[in-house]
């Protein structure tokens, strides 16, 4: 083996492994009976739910940006974001966070989780 191939190996040895993605952070795990009560609510803004469920999941922060760029991607409107939100909020699922006094901006959108059982998260489904 000559000097070049052995020093290519030992820097491949050395060079760091690619980090396996944690495939489960693509996936947002919600209680049925909370998830069909915040759907019901949001009617047609169902997909500002669903993505605020993945953005909460996947970055860890609670507020979510919902811009209008993306309202154009799903083919919704301004005035259904609001609605969506207001009863969103009316109902207790969410709060929403608008900034500044004049120009708002796009709203910030936490949704409320319900805590889970500690007993349900081990497996143990006696009652």
């Amino acid at each position: 083996m000559n000097w070049h191939a052995q020093k290519l190996a030992e820097l491949h040895a050395r060079a760091p492994k690619p980090r396996q993605v944690n495939k489960s952070l693509r996936f947002a795990h919600v209680p049925l009976p909370w998830g069909y009560r915040v759907f019901i609510v949001a009617g047609k803004g169902a997909p500002i739910v669903l993505y605020a469920l993945q953005q909460q999941k996947m970055t860890g922060c609670g507020e979510v940006k919902i811009t209008d760029r993306l309202l154009r991607e799903w083919g919704l409107t301004r005035a259904l974001r609001g609605r969506t939100l207001n009863r969103l909020e009316a109902a207790g699922l969410a709060s929403v966070r608008h900034r500044g006094k004049k120009f708002q901006g796009c709203p910030l959108l936490t949704l409320h989780m319900p805590e889970q059982r500690k007993d349900r998260k081990n497996g143990d489904k006696s009652d």
